[in-house]
């Protein structure tokens, strides 16, 4: 094969990774947070606001000693991000507030199939 067409060739194959590269980059990007890694806990529950914060409670103490195991989680507040806040059978996005300002975070929460699929996103 001659010299020119085989730097013909690796152009083209260069080229093609590198918009398989630029494809997967995008689509990450497009994806929410929730959506990019395992939830931290599934639990079954009913979609609603309560359901989904006990379920947000119970996850937070098991991830907060996972993350600071010297640190005593002491929970305050479930906030939901305005607009659009809590939604009824889907879900949302929020913060918890914790006694001890070190501790607490961003948290994203989606009901799937009938149950609560919690991301913790700090730690």
């Amino acid at each position: 094969m001659s010299g020119s067409r085989l730097t013909a060739r690796r152009s083209r194959h260069a080229a093609v990774g590198a918009a398989a590269v630029l494809w997967a980059v995008g689509t990450a990007l497009v994806q929410s947070p929730a959506a990019q890694a395992d939830p931290d806990l599934v639990m079954t529950g009913a979609g609603d606001r309560a359901s989904a914060e006990k379920t947000i409670a119970i996850g937070y103490v098991e991830k907060q000693y996972a993350c600071t195991p010297d640190l005593t989680a002491n929970l305050e507040a479930i906030t939901w991000d305005n607009p659009p806040g809590f939604v009824p059978g889907k879900g949302g996005t929020g913060m918890i507030t914790d006694a001890d300002d070190r501790l607490g975070g961003q948290f994203a929460a989606q009901y799937v199939a009938g149950r609560w699929e919690i991301s913790y996103l700090y730690c």
